[in-house]
């Protein structure tokens, strides 16, 4: 065997593997096509999660805290201390 059919061979053994796992609590449908152009996985998931922050506390001064997620719900965290600031992306 060719090192390509044997690389294409084990992503496709890894994407089956992680469809299997996930099958029922993120995946919604998944399907896997080989084809003369090579493999093609369509993976659709559910409902993106949402992130939650909650609980932390940033103490003294000068601290940021950053969330990198528009959808993320940011509620009962403690900023105590001087110039203390919450980013929401």
């Amino acid at each position: 065997m060719s090192d390509t059919v044997i690389i294409a061979s084990v992503i496709a053994l890894a994407v089956i593997i992680v469809a299997f796992i996930f099958r029922g609590s993120m995946l919604k449908s998944f399907k896997l096509k080989a084809g003369k152009e090579g493999l093609n996985a369509e993976i659709e998931t559910h409902e993106k999660p949402i992130q939650e922050i909650s609980g932390n506390t940033l103490k003294g001064t000068k601290n940021i805290m950053q969330v990198g997620r528009s959808d993320a719900h940011v509620r009962n965290n403690l900023l105590n201390g001087e110039e203390q600031k919450l980013k929401v992306k």
